[in-house]
């Protein structure tokens, strides 16, 4: 083949048939592979360390979520994975602090070490303020200080002060809250001046959150004291002491109320500790209060009052001691362990009759059993059954309710049937339910056979067939003046923070215990009551308050009877509905009218002295 030429660049010519093919060189393909495969190999890398931070944070969420167990499985798997240690160990901790195992958070803690480097996954700030959202500042506290040592800055210093603040840690507290850039603004906020929000303050929530904890803060520096119960009004009732953990409680009128009675707990029983360095807002009435205690007297025995939706204005009890000057030890009277308002359970006595009645209403059996003639002695079951005296003629409802005749009730209960009778009953609060954590059940329950004639009759009377609280009876009576619904009475209405943010409030149950025309006609029988010459409750008529009433006895002997006496006031339109128990007294128609009396006056008074506040305000 004859040779091949080419113009070369330069002008000349270059044979390639003499040159031959050039030559490829093997090192370029070998680096490529090399790089191909680094290439390759840090991808892999990229993607497994992407996959970890995908676990971290799939584990984290799973801790906030509140699966746990998840949580921590993700955790222990990127425990020993390097550059995850640390943050699966924070990890760990949280899940620890979400258990409440403080102790055990810490040593996740110091196990995982307090580099300051940031940890990706875990939001620590955002799990320091969850914490403080639920008023939780035990945990808050240990999670703000390893965050912190992972990642400090304005905002966890001032979580951190916070939570030192709601362990009452003043001094550390303050450093946190008024040191550097919070030194301006912490003095604002003490001298009442309003602030806007700007700088680490990014949301109003933050702002209020911070400014309620400096009031709070400057508060417990000056009195040495810290309040948690608060009244209706939003005033304190009382406070604790930081140093000795006393309860300045000076008023007696609140102790049952707080402390309870009788081996009850009262409000603080339905507390924790979480809640004591927060707010629990309940609904008692100071002035209220104060009347339902002296109605009692020399009494021992319990009164509770509520408002129209159930809410507990008042719950009072005394031993029945009278006291002289100050020598407060000293017995000059009957006296012993008074009975808690919200947890002793006595005999209904012949509140009974109120249900009873109830019942018979609704089931149209009255006219079965009215007109009645009542001869003080009868038998229900087979066996003989006693009224107090021979009532005589008995034409109406009001007239058998107004004089409590037993045996007119015994039959009215026979003719109702136990198990609708029962189904009334439970009703009205006598079923021994417990509640939940606000609630104030059980406030009744029944021991009965339906099928039992004796029994299904000796409810209907009033003998010793159901029990109930101070609270229970009161809430009976309620039922009848809120036109038949039953209302579940509460004494806390909220729980929040000291920033103010709601982590608990009261759901009380209603339910159609009557219906309104039935519970219109009993309420007609109440009035009776109080107003027939010869009713149980006519030594209670108070001037300027019309009550419908139901009195109960039970008792007897030489320990005396107990008594108990459950109304509304002012019947046309009630504000209060209220139940008082007396233990060891006279009949219910003697002691517990005029306690009921005494209250009803103290009502009034109570009333007429926020009148004048009111005018004077004017």
């Amino acid at each position: 083949m004859p040779p091949q030429f080419r113009v070369t660049p330069g002008g000349g010519y270059r044979d390639y048939a003499l040159s031959g093919p050039k030559r490829r060189r093997p090192g370029r393909w070998l680096a490529a592979l090399v790089v191909l495969g680094a290439l390759g190999a840090a991808a892999a890398y990229g993607l497994s360390v992407l996959s970890r931070y995908r676990a971290l944070e799939r584990a984290f969420a799973a801790a906030q979520a509140g699966r746990l167990a998840e949580a921590e499985q993700g955790f222990l798997a990127l425990e020993h994975e390097r550059g995850f240690a640390s943050a699966a160990g924070d990890g760990l901790g949280l899940v620890a602090l979400y258990r409440g195992d403080t102790d055990e958070a810490r040593r996740r803690f110091a196990a995982a070490g307090k580099t300051a480097r940031r940890v990706g996954g875990l939001d620590l700030e955002g799990s320091v303020r969850e914490f403080l959202d639920r008023g939780d500042y035990p945990r808050a506290e240990v999670l703000a200080e390893q965050a912190r040592a992972r990642k400090d800055g304005a905002l966890l210093r001032l979580y951190h002060g916070i939570a030192l603040n709601g362990l009452d840690r003043l001094g550390p507290a303050r450093e946190a809250m008024a040191g550097g850039a919070f030194r301006s603004v912490f003095e604002r906020v003490r001298r009442g001046d309003n602030l806007l929000v700007g700088g680490v303050f990014k949301d109003k929530d933050t702002l209020e959150l911070y400014a309620a904890h400096v009031r709070s803060l400057v508060d417990k520096e000056r009195s040495g004291r810290r309040a948690y119960l608060y009244d209706r009004s939003g005033k304190p009732l009382f406070r604790v002491g930081l140093k000795n953990g006393e309860a300045g409680l000076n008023d007696p009128a609140l102790r049952a109320a707080v402390f309870g009675a009788g081996g009850g707990a009262g409000l603080d029983g339905l507390i924790d500790d979480t809640d004591r360095r927060n707010r629990v807002e309940t609904t008692l009435d100071p002035g209220v209060q104060r009347a339902a205690f002296d109605a009692l007297r020399n009494y021992r025995g319990a009164v509770v009052v509520l408002a129209p939706d159930g809410a507990v204005l008042a719950a009072a009890a005394r031993d029945g001691r009278r006291r002289k000057g100050k020598e407060q030890g000293q017995d000059q009277g009957k006296g012993g362990a008074p009975p808690d308002p919200f947890r002793t359970l006595f005999d209904a006595a012949s509140l009974c009759k109120v249900p009873a009645l109830g019942a018979a209403l609704g089931a149209g059996v009255v006219e079965a059993v009215l007109p009645y003639t009542c001869k003080g002695r009868g038998a229900v079951g087979g066996k003989p059954f006693y009224d107090a005296r021979p009532h005589g003629s008995l034409d109406s409802v009001g007239r058998a309710l107004a004089v409590s005749c037993n045996l007119a009730f015994a039959e009215l209960g026979l003719k109702v049937g136990g198990a609708r009778l029962s189904e009334t009953f439970r009703a009205f609060g006598f079923d021994g339910t417990e509640g939940g954590p606000l609630t104030l059940r059980p406030l009744g329950r029944l021991d009965l056979d339906p099928a039992s004639e004796r029994q299904v009759g000796e409810l209907a009377a009033g003998f010793k067939r159901a029990e109930a609280t101070t609270a229970g009876a009161a809430a009976l009576a309620l039922t009848i003046a809120a036109q038949g619904e039953w209302k579940e009475p509460y004494a806390i209405r909220k729980k929040a923070t000291v920033g103010g943010r709601v982590y608990a409030e009261a759901r009380p149950e209603r339910r159609r215990a009557l219906e309104p025309a039935v519970a219109e006609r009993v309420k007609g029988a109440m009035l009776q009551v109080v107003l027939d010459e010869e009713g149980t409750g006519r030594r209670a008529r108070t001037e300027g308050l019309p009550l419908a009433a139901k009195t109960g006895t039970s008792g007897g002997g030489r320990r005396g009877f107990d008594a108990v006496f459950a109304g509304f006031a002012p019947a046309d339109a009630p504000r209060y509905a209220f139940a008082i128990y007396l233990i060891g007294g006279e009949r219910a128609e003697w002691d517990g009218a005029l306690a009921a009396r005494a209250l009803l006056e103290g009502l009034k008074a109570v009333e007429e002295e926020r009148r004048r506040e009111q005018m004077h305000s004017w």
